[in-house]
């Protein structure tokens, strides 16, 4: 029973602590565990999100050096998103 448990714990609070992260700006970090079924989808589509973001947040930046625009104007907030606090 507390194996059934474990199964079922694992992914989720993996997958809490990965998204937790993404909510702080740290888009370089990804689930880890290999899970089956709907864990697996989940953890899929948690990674890709993460990935999405960093895309987003990169091209931001490169559009706001390129552009006159107040987007990239904010270094700090667009780097956030790219998931680097340093700029």
């Amino acid at each position: 029973m507390n194996q059934m448990i474990d199964n079922v714990a694992r992914p989720i609070q993996e997958v809490t602590a990965v998204m937790n992260e993404m909510t702080e700006g740290n888009m370089h970090v990804a689930v880890s565990g290999t899970y089956k079924g709907e864990f697996g989808v989940l953890s899929h589509a948690v990674n890709h999100l993460a990935q999405r973001l960093l895309a987003v947040g990169v091209r931001l930046l490169e559009d706001g050096k390129d552009k006159e625009s107040g987007i990239g104007q904010n270094p700090q907030i667009v780097l956030s998103a790219a998931g680097s606090d340093k700029y």
